[in-house]
Order: structure tokens, then C-alpha cells, then sequence
């Protein structure tokens, strides 16, 4: 019923008519005016909603950048204390996947922080720089 009266006064500017007789109605007579005036307000609600998990999906990317940052800082801490890591270990010591630990390396190396000296398996990780570049 709260409904039947917000709409019925957007899109027709009247009060809603209740007839009542065999079957429940209420006629809806429409107003062009109205449903522009019901449209651009429709418009101007959705585009808030947009506004508003815009500005969700930037804090939660914020959040993830974050989180990713502080990621990358442990596997260096631990890189730092054992340099011959394989990334099953650091897997493991940080609770996350080597899919995780292996893209995380990647951006690390992408960055120039870190380096793989020798061959893939017997090999060690050189830190080259802080996550800050220096």
C-alpha cells in the first residue's frame, strides 16, 4: 500500500483511487509531466546508488592495495631471513596459495626489488631494493 501511494503520486501527481467492488482497483491515470519528473527522479536515484558503489569498489580496492603491499613486505622479511625459499614455503609460512606467492614475485621482479640468482631449483633471491625503491 505505501507503494500504491508513492508511485500513484510520482507518475500521475494525484492521490491514488480505491475502488473497491468484486475485485480490488485503483485506476492509474498518467501524467506526461509526471513520468518525466518520475523518470529524472528514477535517473537521479540510480546514479547515486552508481555513486555509491563506485565509492565501495574504491575503498575495497584501496583495502586490497593495501593488503597486497603488506604481502609483498612479509616476502621480503622472509626472504631476507632465508633467501633459498621456494615459494611452496612462503606459501605455506604466509597462509596463501603459490598462485598468491607467485604473483606477488612476479610484481616484486617486475619492480626490480628482487632477483632469482642460479637455476630455478638450488637457487637463492637477491633483494635488490625496498618495497620504496630504495
Amino acid at each position: 500500500m505505501r507503494n500504491l501511494y508513492k508511485f500513484t503520486k510520482i507518475y500521475s501527481a494525484t492521490e491514488p483511487l480505491l475502488e473497491e467492488g468484486d475485485v480490488f482497483k485503483t485506476p492509474v491515470l498518467l501524467n506526461t509531466l509526471a513520468n518525466i519528473s518520475a523518470r529524472q527522479e528514477e535517473t537521479r536515484v540510480e546514479n547515486e546508488e552508481t555513486r555509491v558503489e563506485n565509492e565501495e569498489t574504491r575503498v575495497e580496492n584501496e583495502e586490497t592495495r593495501v593488503e597486497n603491499e603488506k604481502t609483498k613486505q612479509k616476502i621480503l622479511d622472509l626472504l631476507r631471513q632465508n633467501p633459498r625459499n621456494s615459494t611452496a614455503e612462503l606459501a605455506r609460512k604466509l597462509s596463501i596459495s603459490e598462485k598468491g606467492v607467485e604473483w606477488q614475485i612476479k610484481r616484486l621482479k617486475d619492480k626490480n626489488i628482487i632477483q632469482h640468482i642460479g637455476p630455478k631449483k638450488g637457487g637463492y633471491w637477491e633483494i635488490i631494493a625496498d618495497l620504496n625503491g630504495k
